[in-house]
């Protein structure tokens, strides 16, 4: 019956139970079964048979009887389907993700871990620097019996380094699977997690590769959510857009050679967001030209900041942007440096914060395309 009137259309039974045709409307509770606490309607297909539909009963409605005012809330509307919840799409698991961390502005590497170790219940987690610095993984997560071991480059900087452990957390929480890695990726791993174990031992590990894999865009996307700054505020919101203009040609610039560091999705996103991922995905593609920086880029832009009366500041930003240039190069002629690591980011001063590392990279691209930079190649040219 709707809204208390005699239905004005035929009904059918169909094995006892009344079937309703669509035009109808709502279905309402018809049983309410007080030991399984669950709702029983009855419901009307569009073929004209009928079928039990059931739905766990909410606590607030448990003490309802049929028609009471609180009935609304048990009625559903017939669409020719059984209603269905929305499947939760990966935005949704990584926002829930954030929402569970429930940490301050303000956190690192230890608060990070710590509460990713209290939602598992107790499963340890070491983090461990590494040599990685050009590898295809830049964050891997190896899964012991007792607990799990994260990598990161040891070259990161905090800003960075915060980020890469974030990224392997969220596979850990979410419930990702390990994939399959080179001989070569796999053996660092047995080095630096378990060097007593026999070589070929690991196989399988999460690590943080390409962005366009579903799984490793999920955690990243996860990680940017949980580490991003907020910049949309004023005055903050007027130095983030110039930063970010600033560092914008830098990170096209640098990331061109290395697509799978970028993150889809994140163009339509807030300033903060925006400006954070420039950041990371700067840091990102300078770990994979490291190997390819030649030696004696530092002596040279010493000796050029020097003639030229630079002072330690910008001589930081000239060297970080004199060796992208120069690994750019040498990435494009495949001048692979073996068994050297040199870079700004274990030379330039300690970027704490987002802010920090923002306003280095800034400085970064102002002098990527300056005069002293091109002194500095020109010098290492001469014999």
């Amino acid at each position: 019956m709707r809204n208390g009137g005699s239905p004005s259309c035929s009904r059918s039974r169909v094995a006892g139970v009344t079937a309703r045709p669509p035009s109808e409307g709502p279905i309402r509770v018809r049983e309410q079964d007080r030991t399984q606490r669950h709702w029983t309607a009855r419901r009307g297909a569009p073929d004209g048979t009928a079928e039990r539909v059931r739905w766990r009963r909410s606590p607030a409605l448990r003490s309802l009887e049929p028609g009471d005012p609180g009935e609304r809330f048990t009625t559903r509307r017939h669409a020719g389907v059984i209603p269905q919840r929305r499947r939760a799409s990966k935005a949704d698991s990584c926002h829930r993700f954030v929402r569970e961390f429930a940490l301050p502005a303000e956190f690192g590497v230890p608060e990070l871990v710590s509460r990713a170790v209290a939602m598992r219940g107790g499963r340890q987690i070491e983090v461990k620097a590494a040599d990685l610095a050009g590898t295809t993984p830049t964050g891997m997560v190896v899964s012991r019996r007792r607990h799990d071991v994260i990598l990161y480059p040891e070259a990161a900087t905090p800003v960075h380094r915060r980020h890469i452990v974030a990224h392997e957390i969220a596979h850990l929480i979410l419930g990702h699977d390990g994939h399959a890695v080179s001989d070569d990726v796999a053996e660092l791993c047995r080095a630096t997690v378990a060097p007593h174990l026999p070589a070929g031992l690991i196989r399988r590990l999460l690590g943080r590769t390409t962005f366009a894999d579903a799984v490793e865009h999920e955690a990243e996307l996860a990680a940017t959510l949980l580490c991003r700054p907020d910049f949309d505020r004023p005055p903050l919101a007027e130095w983030a857009e110039a930063v970010l203009e600033e560092v914008e040609f830098l990170r096209s610039t640098i990331t061109a050679p290395f697509p799978e560091v970028v993150l889809g999705g994140v163009v339509d996103a807030d300033l903060g967001t925006r400006l954070y991922r420039a950041v990371v995905e700067i840091r990102d593609a300078r770990l994979k030209l490291l190997p390819y920086v030649p030696p004696e880029v530092s002596t040279a832009v010493d000796r050029v900041c020097r003639a030229a009366g630079a002072d330690a500041a910008e001589r930081e930003a000239v060297r970080a942007a004199a060796e992208i240039t120069t690994g750019l190069d040498g990435y494009a002629a495949g001048k692979r440096v073996s068994g050297v690591q040199v870079g700004a980011q274990r030379r330039a001063p300690v970027c704490r914060t987002v802010r920090d590392e923002a306003e280095f990279l800034a400085g970064v691209a102002l002098a990527f395309d300056g005069g002293l930079v091109a002194r500095v190649r020109h010098a290492m040219a001469r014999p």
